[in-house]
């Protein structure tokens, strides 16, 4: 027996008035602690005392270790960033309280041994076995120590992004509803009173609401040292193999990469295009995750066919939805078609060509000009021109592009945000439809006046465009990019083929004069100057920024004048606007970023 342990032994309280019992246990290597609350309570904890000869110090549990003043007070300092606390011999407060205690044993010796039993056991089974390692469907962990009451759990948090944060007393134990509490706001559910030891999922529920959240016992280490690295994470990675489709109506297939450690992505997008990305997802064994480059994260939802991405920082978190086979249907299914081309490719050789009449000659296939009809598209796309509204206040300002065939937008949200789309809207002669991308569609049949309804390809929800009035029209603020110049409209035949350029005709007095103004010495409000040079061809400028910091950066045709909306535009995301005087100018950005001002020297 330690004597450090043998001093121990005797009966204590603290400040609080709680009173314990310390008691030897049979192997005298730990000691059991007994605890009477002020309001009645008894908890009792075996072996939560044991001696440390690497620290030479008592420890309670993992959390607090022991300094004695004398053999009447002993202090308990936390090993986190636990409040201490400190108990004193009780002798006289054990005197008092025997006359009350020998009542009670009197009256109801068994009733009282009956529950404080069944109370040992519930806290053993519940706060003894919680405690340990677990981690949420975010990538958060969560370290739980036992406090050295035993009533209560402290817990430690970590977030994905290394903040951490320490929750005293985070979990209690409710005897009246037999379930955990979770920072007094959740509650623990589908848990069995003695279902903990091999638990490795708990279900916290609000007590406010109906959300739910899951805890997942971190073995990500124990299944490296079982199975390997490499083989956890091809089975992680498994999980997200075949057809997935996100909510932009893009269709992904993931396969596994031949090391595998890794995935890659082949993005089929809704408006036609193509993109394939290697080693796109990757496993962090640190995290027991799976990751999306180095920005999003994968968390499973209560739909086995629906995965979340969420950001690590700042962002918009994203879904995929199941859309297709796994990997095994999918071969099988590669397999059929390759045999369904050989098979027709089989059965077309097998086949002898018909020899020609000797005399004859076999005349080729004249090419078949086809002649653009422009009339009736731009008729169509002509009822969608001008300012709109959605319901969300959204104002979209509509502009035909007679060269291309299609339908320029400008949007700009509610909250300022301004976002221009070139091309976006389009004419479906097949279905006399006008298309907004690949994802919506007009029907023109069924079109009202004043009032667009956009309806989904894919079976998403509809939005409807209003015609905005001219008194609202009047009262928002003019348009950041500057109006396209009307031209006279010629009438065209529905079926008479429109000739037109594809390429605008320039104006080169109009892009000189402009490019002129621009020209000369210009400082911004972070004290950088720029050099603004006209270039030879007379169409751009130049520009040679001295940062404040002492970079020099030279680059060639930064500056270009667009002929379309007849405006300055920095590379292809600010465009120009001028003040009245010319003494200082504003580059307004095209997407979601800043303006900066420019302060002629």
């Amino acid at each position: 027996m330690t004597p450090l342990l043998d001093q121990l032994i005797g009966e204590w309280y603290d400040d609080a008035g709680s009173q314990y019992t310390v008691t030897l246990d049979e192997d005298e290597a730990s000691c059991t602690v007994r605890t009477l609350r002020e309001s009645g309570r008894i908890v009792q904890t075996p072996g939560i005392l044991k001696y440390s000869k690497q620290d030479d110090c008592i420890l309670w549990g993992k959390s607090y270790c022991m300094e004695m003043e004398d053999e009447w007070t002993v202090h308990w300092q936390p090993l986190n960033t636990s409040r201490p606390y400190t108990w004193y011999r009780s002798e006289e407060a054990t005197s008092e309280i025997q006359p009350a205690k020998e009542a009670k044993e009197e009256a109801g010796e068994e009733a009282e041994e009956a529950e404080e039993e069944q109370e040992g056991e519930v806290l053993e089974g519940r706060l003894e076995q919680i405690a340990g390692n677990w981690r949420d469907p975010w990538g958060t962990r969560y370290f739980i120590t036992l406090d050295p009451a035993g009533t209560t759990c402290s817990a430690t948090i970590v977030r994905r992004d290394g903040s951490t944060r320490l929750v005293d007393e985070a979990i209690t134990y409710s005897a009246e509803y037999d379930c955990l509490y979770w920072n007094q706001c959740y509650y623990s559910v589908a848990v069995g009173l003695h279902s903990m030891t091999s638990a490795m999922s708990v279900t916290w529920k609000s007590l406010k609401s109906e959300e739910t959240f899951a805890w997942e016992r971190s073995v990500a280490s124990d299944v490296s040292r079982a199975h390997g690295p490499a083989t956890e994470a091809r089975d992680t990675l498994r999980k997200v193999l075949g057809e997935w489709q996100d909510e932009a109506q893009n269709r992904l297939s993931v396969t596994l990469d031949e090391s595998g450690e890794s995935c890659s992505v082949r993005t089929d997008c809704a408006d036609g295009g193509t993109r394939f990305t290697k080693r796109m997802l990757t496993y962090d064994r640190e995290y027991d995750c799976v990751m999306w480059g180095k920005t999003y994260y994968m968390t499973l939802s209560n739909d086995p066919c629906i995965i979340m991405w969420k950001p690590l920082q700042g962002g918009k978190p994203f879904s995929w939805q199941w859309c297709g086979q796994n990997q095994a249907e999918a071969s099988r299914a590669q397999l059929a078609r390759q045999t369904a081309r050989a098979s027709a490719r089989a059965a077309r050789e097998a086949v002898p060509p018909v020899p020609a009449p000797r005399g004859t000659w076999k005349a080729e296939p004249e090419p078949v000009k086809v002649e653009i009809s422009f009339g009736k598209a731009k008729a169509a796309l002509n009822q969608v021109v001008g300012e709109w509204v959605d319901e969300a206040n959204s104002q979209y300002t509509v502009s035909l592009v007679e060269a291309e065939q299609c339908c320029n937008v400008k949007t700009v949200r509610k909250d300022g945000h301004t976002r221009f789309s070139p091309g976006k809207i389009t004419y479906n002669p097949v279905h006399n439809w006008v298309m907004w991308a690949a994802s919506y569609y007009l029907a023109l049949e069924n079109h009202e006046p004043g009032t667009l309804c956009w309806n989904s390809l894919h079976g998403g929800k509809p939005f409807v465009w209003s015609l905005r009035d001219k008194a609202k029209a009047s009262k928002a603020p003019s348009p950041p990019l500057p109006a396209k110049a009307e031209a006279p409209e010629e009438t065209v035949a529905e079926d008479e083929p429109l000739k037109i350029s594809l390429v605008p005709r320039p104006r080169p007095n109009e892009a000189r004069s402009a490019m002129r103004k621009v020209l000369g010495q210009w400082r911004d409000e972070a004290q950088s100057q720029y050099f603004v040079s006209l270039d030879a061809t007379e169409d751009s400028c130049s520009v040679k920024t001295f940062r404040a910091d002492g970079r020099v950066r030279f680059t060639k045709a930064m500056l270009r004048y667009d002929t379309e909306f007849q405006c300055v535009m920095w590379g292809r995301s600010y465009y120009l606007d001028a003040g009245k005087n010319w003494a200082s100018i504003s580059w307004v950005p095209l997407k979601n970023t800043k303006p900066y001002t420019w302060h002629r020297c």
